[in-house]
């Protein structure tokens, strides 16, 4: 027996199995299974599977034979590849086995009852409803996860949003053009830090460049990010990112072909840089040159231009051909974002003339290639228990209408016409184009004029009394 078992291992028998696995119907040694064997069955199904020679399973010493209780289950299911011999030789009428191929990720498996054998399947019987294939059953997840920002975020870092700051991101992550005017302590910062990881995740090579008046801004922002993904329950999050750089005032991060940058908002630093997606902090505080001539040519060169290139060249060829026309050309996204982050400010400031535009474009009914997004929201209708209602107390010793009142915590622009003295006024008479600069004495023959700000509030938040000499240029 041992020698005709020789003979039939050197074989090496190979078969997919072809029914589920059947108890013995007599005594024997443990689980059956139908097989189709290489070399004796053929593709087609002459045979079909309920007619099909069953296999008994060898187990390793460790499994038991179900004696005293010691006893593992064959894991082999429908589709499996095994390997195996003949127990009775050269006769062929006893299989045994002994083993069987691994599948991978990338392993083609078909759904249902395959019309021919040795058919890699999924091991069920039957076509089931809404079965997908691994790469259809990847997309839907993909979108599934997309569609639910929440959920996605709570799986990946542990970290479960409110409903409004969901709104928020998925916003961000939806238009081109966001702008959240916030109160304070309704987690603008919070929520771009999530947005950026988020971005980068769904949309492989993103590069983002976070940026504010001072580097202070947008180190908070990459600051989070780090802290997000380092916390426990942020394994699969923490996974996603690759090498991190810190450098002077430019903090660097990896993730999934791309990367998250934070630097101070200088003219000339920005320019060496290349992103799609800007996340400007403070934008309040930004000049507006350099805004429409340094940040804003960031988003007109999309990042693959390179390989848009090689596609309207191989367009042309084919319209050249006939193959195809104008109108079948292919019409590449827009993914270049601007997320502009800020408490409120005066009418008459450059933030308040953004904000106007873009609502306006919200609600126009001129078909845009930009799309916009504009989130605007008082502490009043945060969450309860977000906001320390000691701070609110503290904040409202000026007067509940208190125009700081109103533009910092609710997210309100004012026209600064109750001040002492107008800003309004104040920013008109202002030169633009002059730069303030010190003197250590006056001049004999110039025009002087004493400024007095008397500061009348009692509130302990309130700035001090202040005075300031300041010189006349040419009055003509």
């Amino acid at each position: 027996m041992p020698r005709s078992v020789n003979r039939r291992m050197g074989r090496s028998l190979q078969s997919p199995v072809g029914g589920q696995r059947t108890p013995p119907k007599k005594p024997g040694f443990g689980q059956r299974y139908k097989v189709r064997i290489f070399g004796k069955q053929r593709s087609e199904k002459v045979v079909p599977d309920e007619q099909l020679p069953m296999a008994e399973v060898l187990y390793p010493v460790t499994a038991g034979s179900g004696l005293g209780g010691a006893r593992q289950t064959a894991n082999i299911k429908q589709g499996d590849y095994v390997v195996g011999f003949y127990r009775d030789g050269m006769d062929q009428t006893e299989p045994v086995i002994w083993g069987l191929f691994g599948t991978g990720a990338q392993t083609d498996l078909f759904q249902g009852d395959p019309t021919t054998g040795f058919v890699m399947r999924t091991g069920y019987k039957g076509k089931m409803d809404g079965s997908l294939q691994e790469k259809d059953a990847r997309i839907s997840l993909a979108k599934f996860l997309r569609a639910n920002i929440g959920i996605t975020t709570e799986l990946i870092s542990g970290i479960k949003l409110a409903p409004y700051q969901e709104i928020m991101i998925k916003g961000m992550m939806n238009r081109n053009f966001s702008m959240l005017v916030l109160g304070r302590g309704l987690s603008k910062s919070f929520s771009a830090s999530l947005f950026c990881f988020l971005q980068c995740i769904f949309e492989p090579g993103t590069k983002i460049l976070i940026a504010g008046p001072t580097f202070r801004t947008a180190r908070n922002i990459f600051n989070n990010i780090e802290k997000f993904s380092e916390a426990k329950g942020a394994e699969l999050l923490f996974q996603c990112f690759g090498a991190k750089s810190r450098r002077g005032d430019e903090f660097s991060w990896d993730i999934n072909g791309g990367s998250i940058k934070a630097i101070p908002l200088n003219g000339e630093k920005i320019r060496g840089f290349r992103a799609n997606v800007l996340v400007l902090d403070e934008f309040l505080l930004l000049p507006e040159d350099i805004i429409k001539n340094v940040l804003m040519p960031f988003l007109v060169a999309p990042q693959n231009i390179k390989e848009r290139m090689q596609i309207r060249e191989e367009e042309d060829k084919l319209i050249a051909r006939g193959v195809i026309t104008e109108e079948d050309r292919m019409i590449f996204p827009n993914n270049s974002k601007m997320i502009a982050l800020s408490s409120a400010s005066y009418t008459f400031e450059n933030l308040y003339k953004t904000y106007e535009d873009w609502t306006k474009k919200i609600t126009s009914d001129t078909v845009l290639d930009s799309k916009y997004f504009v989130a605007q929201m008082s502490y009043e209708a945060a969450p309860q228990d977000m906001i320390d209602k000691n701070i609110i107390e503290e904040a409202q010793n000026g007067g509940a209408s208190n125009s700081s009142f109103l533009r910092e915590y609710c997210a309100q622009f004012t026209d600064g016409s109750d001040s002492y003295f107008s800003f309004r006024k104040m920013e008109e008479c202002t030169l633009k184009d002059e730069k303030p600069h010190t003197l250590i004495r006056g001049s004999s023959g110039k025009k002087y004029i004493l400024a007095i700000d008397p500061n009348f509030n009692d509130s302990p938040s309130a700035d001090y009394f202040a005075m300031a000499v300041m010189e006349f240029g040419n009055l003509s």
